[in-house]
């Protein structure tokens, strides 16, 4: 799922810069295929399940220390020139494995349970769930803790593409921008925004619009682009992410104006602003 999302994010720059070239039939054939593929996507909750089922079974057939970690055969060599080391599978073989595998089995059942459950809310109103106290469990979990995150974000840029799209066609056709996104057509579930349950933010304003997702925050910042590179991320999402400057102040790839946004909040000694 997460080779999934990486994909389509590098897939959706062509699409995100072309955007404003598309012609009339050209915007309703994409909008149309981009439904059909949304609506199929198996959503967070499936692929999470999956990975949890996977997890959990392939560390319940671990009988050995060693078929976790690949320092056991080194360990091996160093105790026979120190008698006094030994080795990691003495130390934590036999009993005391199989009392920490079957912890961490049922820690991360449980942590993967609750996490499935905060699902079903939006990211604004999902409990922090504490990590598991296991060492193994908690080398395990971090692609759960982070996994939801990432989905909503994709989830979030696609449809806010989608809808753009749907605008740039819906301009050409009648001239003027749509008073709603419940003018273009498109199925109600996907204008729904992820981070809140409700519908994404679309506000006309003269021949430009406005267009955005509050951002796992939770709080409608106007439209004005969180930095996504900060963790948690405070502050509203677009149809591209938004990265202040980093590396002794270097602007990366995307330190530019977001199409359809606020400009950013700068410091005052900020590179200046691609557009």
């Amino acid at each position: 799922g997460l080779v999934l999302v990486a994909i389509e994010s590098i897939l959706s720059r062509q699409l995100v810069s072309n955007t404003e070239k598309l012609s009339e039939p050209e915007c309703k054939l994409i909008a149309a295929r981009m439904q059909k593929i949304l609506l199929r996507q198996p959503q967070a909750g499936a692929i999470m399940r999956e990975e949890r089922n996977a997890l959990l079974t392939n560390l319940a057939q671990i009988d050995d220390i060693r078929q976790l970690t690949s320092s056991g055969t080194n360990y091996d060599v160093e105790a026979k020139d120190n008698p006094t080391q030994f080795p990691v599978e003495k130390v934590l073989g036999g009993v005391a494995w199989h009392f920490m595998r079957d912890q961490a089995l049922s820690e991360i059942d449980r942590y993967c349970s609750r996490a499935l459950q905060e699902l079903n809310s939006p990211s604004s109103k999902r409990l922090r769930i504490p990590e598991p106290r296991s060492p193994i469990a908690q080398m395990l979990v971090p692609v759960f803790a982070g996994a939801p995150d990432r989905f909503d974000a994709n989830e979030v840029s696609n449809r806010i593409i989608l809808c753009a799209i749907s605008i740039r066609g819906y301009r050409l056709q009648h001239g003027a921008l749509p008073k709603s996104l419940d003018n273009l057509g498109i199925e109600p579930r996907l204008l729904i925004d992820p981070c809140t349950g409700e519908k994404l933010i679309y506000r006309p304003a003269g021949s430009d619009y406005l267009l955005y997702s509050v951002g796992p925050d939770g709080k409608d910042g106007g439209g004005v682009p969180a930095d996504s590179s900060q963790t948690p991320i405070v502050g509203d999402l677009g149809i591209q992410p938004f990265r202040k400057p980093s590396n002794q102040n270097r602007a990366g790839r995307w330190y530019r104006r977001v199409p359809h946004m606020r400009p950013p909040v700068l410091s005052p000694n900020a590179p200046t602003l691609k557009e």
